[in-house]
Parts: structure tokens; sequence; C-alpha cells
């Protein structure tokens, strides 16, 4: 994301103007934020890393360049936006997606055992939406399986889905107390996050220190910025 950034307009000195943003940050951290908000299902590691393994293996045979296939790209793709947040905060971010079709719309390929049932929707969904509305995706490849036995899994079912779809199916199908507004107020959050965050940092060379405390609860400290070193200084030192 750095890199692209150096891309653009090399004349301007301000960092902020030259984005056109109010915080550089990539898609994990403001999912890990929305998350915050909402409780969501958490997965064994040990099962995790064996179903991670199978997804991967899934993604490689869908994303090949063949004349037949749904997908069209041999690689993962470096996705760079500029994302508002109801309207008014920009975040310049950054993500990788999976795939793109033949119309170059980006395509995130998921592998689901059992295919979209109810325990997925009320517990995984909405991990999995806000994953693909923060980095401006619509379209998903869902592979469906059924062997348990991970030795032998084999894919019995791919289907292309919308990003809204998937939104409606949430609220009909995942939880009767889940609504639109759920995932909204993931938004919304995420979006008081980012405003507290910016008004503390009210000018250059403050820092801040987040730790979430508990659901839905973070806690700011001011820090030296002497401690933080996240972005190179050889980047720094083009702007002003």
């Amino acid at each position: 994301m750095l890199q692209f950034i150096e891309k653009l307009d090399s004349n301007e000195r301000n960092l902020r103007k030259r984005i056109d943003s109010d915080f550089i940050c990539n898609r994990g951290l403001l999912k890990r934020i929305a998350l915050a908000f909402s409780f969501f299902d958490t997965i064994d590691d040990e099962k995790n890393r064996k179903t991670l393994h199978l997804a991967t293996k899934f993604e490689n045979c869908m994303i090949e360049d063949e004349e037949n296939s749904q997908v069209t790209c041999s690689s993962k793709i470096k996705v760079v936006n500029r994302l508002k947040i109801r309207g008014t905060l920009n975040v310049f971010s950054c993500s990788e997606t999976d795939a793109m079709d033949k119309e170059n719309k980006y395509i995130e390929i998921k592998l689901l055992k059992y295919g979209r049932d109810k325990y997925w929707l009320k517990n995984r969904a909405l991990n999995v939406y806000l994953q693909v509305y923060l980095c401006n995706i619509h379209l998903f490849l869902f592979g469906y399986r059924l062997n348990e036995r991970y030795q032998n899994d084999k894919v019995h079912q791919i289907e292309l889905v919308d990003r809204n779809r998937l939104l409606i199916e949430m609220i009909q199908l995942g939880n009767k107390s889940f609504t639109a507004e759920t995932v909204n107020e993931s938004i919304c959050f995420l979006y008081d996050t980012l405003s507290h965050i910016q008004k503390m940092l009210y000018e250059n060379d403050l820092a801040i220190y987040v730790k979430q405390s508990a659901r839905a609860k973070f806690r700011f400290e001011y820090i030296s910025s002497e401690d933080c070193e996240f972005v190179p200084e050889e980047f720094l030192e083009k702007f002003e």
C-alpha cells in the first residue's frame, strides 16, 4: 500500500492531500474493530488449520486460467480502496481479493461445509460480509463440501452469490434477532471508534495505543510517537 501511495501525485508533499483520506489502514484491522461490536464464532485452531488447507486448495483450483473457468485470474489481487464510512470519514485501505470474473468484478472465494446453513449464517456470515464490504467486493464464489474426513473432502457444488443476497439470508435465516441494523451498527461502531481516534490525534507527532478491554469497549492511551515503528522512516521523510 505504501508503494502505491508513493506512485500517486509525486508533487504533493502533504500525505493527507495525496491520499485524500483521514486514515490509512488495512482491511483486517477495520474488520476487527467492526466485529468488536458483535459476538462471533471462534473456530478451533487445529480444525481451522485443516480447513484453511482445504480452502487454499479450492482457491487454487478455481483461479486457474482455463477457457471454461469461472474466474480468470491466476493469483491474489491487491486492492486499494478509498472507503467512505457514513459519508464523512475517508479511509485509504488495502486488502487482497481472490479473483476477478470476465467483467473485471472482484470475487471472494469461500469453501464451506454443508453450505450456508443456519449455524454459519448466524455465527460466521457477519465476519465474511464485513470482509467484502470493507473492500467493495460484491460477489462470492462459494464451494460446498459434505465429507467431514478432511483427507477425502470433495467439493460437490459451486455457486456465485451476490453480497446483498447474503445479507438477506443473514436476516431471514440466520438469527431472529439479526436485522439489517446489525450490520449498520457494526459500521457505526467502526465509525465512532475511528472518529474518537481522529479527535485524539489532533496534531502531528501524536500517537495513541488502543486496546480492546471488553466487547465493544476500547481503552485509548497516549504514547510516545518515537516508540511507533509501523511506518518506515524513509517513507515519512517523503512527506511534510
